[in-house]
């Protein structure tokens, strides 16, 4: 059985999608939404008019029975008779049949492209706008004995069915050996998540709502690759002339949610044009305690001294470990008034405290005072940290090797439910070559004592997904248990 699945979110913009895991390059059509199904990323439409196969996948399967299942939203009115998403499914270069997606919420199938002969409408799938809805399609490919069957909301028996009708309008085989997605017109918006696409010659059995985990490094089981020391430094809000007087005992507050996993070693104040002042300052990192207000104290920086014009910077010994999407606070207090450089924008937090005994955890702070600009790096001080960012994030962290044999190992976050079934593992990876010659690589899944890989391919200059599908444990050759997903390990390797 061919299997092809993609969650979008690992994306941050469309054109990551054809780096190497979508075949068609030409996806403009189509946007990366953080509006996805359960608070991660989606697909929608974003253009005013037909674009068909934007978005290509090749099976090399010949296969006359295929499976769609995803979770699909619309936020425009449903109403009209627009076409928006179109799904082919083609033999070569010849389109076989088409499903589409109706502006009002209806499904149809044509025969050949979108603008064929019209087969069937089903109507009301999308019941109400700004909804999630799990489809799953089946498609049968035959001049003579072709249909379809539809599925709604993970319902284990048909919601609607066709049967005994061409929709082998491309070729004289009954099969398709590719999937086109794309818009039939303009409709803003629909959206897509969780999608499979499933085929095989014979039959594919209904699996009901899915969904997607996606499940990154979380600790080196081996680390032979060298890693990025730091990644961008990162403003909370960015300085522009203007300062102010902070009066000894108000410390100023500030939240922020961390893009990376890591440790936070220092904390700059921007301080450009101030001229700082006589007596002492300190700076302290806050969890937040769930309500968007700060929490325990994580760590409290060195004193610093008389602190003249220019920044401010401070350091924590140890440095303080934060974990990607976690909010925090930074602060700052003093014992004396100091001139700082703040901003007239942004919501500032304050709480009038005696300096000596100060932070203390989960402080009342109030709205007001100075907003301070900070700015803080955070260093990957494990393999595991510079390559776990969901989405990806490119060169700002990165493990690096040329040494061939060398290989990486990471144990992942494990699946945060139980689920009923495993349907399939994806193992994926985003590299690039950056020394000169040729380069080749592979990722690597271990499940037990058993290691697969994507196979050794060329690396490019630019950034590209390599991958692999299991749909069974390579340990056992039997489904995937949550067990076993847990414990499974992944990583880069070097093969050429």
């Amino acid at each position: 059985m061919y299997f092809f699945a993609d969650s979008f979110d690992l994306y941050n913009a469309i054109g990551d999608a054809y780096a190497g895991y979508w075949d068609q390059p030409s996806a403009t059509n189509f946007q990366i939404s953080t509006t996805g199904r359960f608070g991660g990323r989606s697909i929608y439409s974003s253009w005013q008019g037909s674009a068909i196969n934007v978005l290509n996948k090749a099976s090399g399967n010949n296969d006359g029975v295929h499976h769609l299942l995803f979770a699909f939203m619309q936020s425009a009115a449903l109403s009209g008779t627009t076409q928006g998403f179109v799904f082919q499914f083609i033999d070569g270069a010849a389109t076989q049949c088409s499903i589409v997606m109706r502006s009002d919420g209806a499904m149809q199938l044509y025969s050949g492209a979108q603008n064929g002969t019209l087969l069937d409408t089903f109507t009301g799938v999308i019941p109400i706008i700004n909804q999630w809805v799990a489809i799953e399609v089946e498609v049968v490919i035959s001049n003579t004995a072709g249909g379809w069957r539809i599925r709604i909301g993970g319902s284990a028996t048909d919601s609607h069915v066709l049967t005994g009708v061409n929709t082998r309008a491309g070729s004289t085989n009954n099969y398709a050996n590719k999937l086109g997605l794309g818009l039939g017109g303009g409709v803003n918006y629909q959206y897509m998540d969780d999608f499979i696409w499933r085929s095989d010659p014979a039959s594919v059995p209904f699996l009901g709502d899915i969904r997607s985990y996606i499940r990154s490094p979380n600790s080196d089981q081996q680390a032979q690759f060298s890693r990025s020391v730091n990644f961008a430094p990162v403003n909370t809000y960015t300085p522009f002339g203007n300062h102010q007087n902070n009066p000894a005992g108000q410390a100023g507050y500030i939240q922020f949610v961390s893009g990376n996993t890591g440790i936070i070693s220092t904390i700059s104040l921007l301080n450009n044009t101030a001229t700082g002042g006589t007596g002492h300052c300190k700076c302290a990192i806050f969890a937040d305690n769930g309500s968007n207000q700060p929490g325990l104290v994580l760590g409290t920086s060195n004193e610093i001294t008389n602190p003249g014009g220019g920044n401010i910077v401070f350091t924590f010994t140890p440095g303080v470990p934060v974990t990607q999407n976690g909010k925090y606070w930074l602060a700052m207090n003093q014992d004396a008034t100091m001139n700082v450089e703040t901003v007239g924008y942004g919501t500032n937090f304050y709480l009038n405290t005696p300096y000596a005994s100060w932070p203390v955890s989960n402080p009342n702070v109030t709205t007001g005072g100075n907003m301070l600009c900070f700015q803080y790096t955070i260093s990957a001080n494990a393999n595991w940290q510079a390559v776990c960012e969901i989405p990806e994030d490119g060169a700002t962290s990165y493990v690096l090797d040329n040494v061939v044999g060398h290989a990486d190992f990471y144990g992942v976050t494990s699946i945060p439910v139980t689920p009923a079934a495993v349907i399939a593992v994806v193992t994926r990876g985003f590299l690039q070559k950056s020394d000169a010659g040729s380069r080749y690589g592979a990722v690597q899944m271990k499940s037990g004592g058993v290691t697969v890989s994507s196979g050794s391919q060329f690396i490019p200059t630019i950034w590209w997904w390599l991958w692999r599908n299991d749909l069974v444990d390579p340990a056992t050759g039997a489904a995937w248990t949550p067990i076993g997903v847990n414990n499974a390990q992944l990583g880069p390797t070097v093969t050429a």
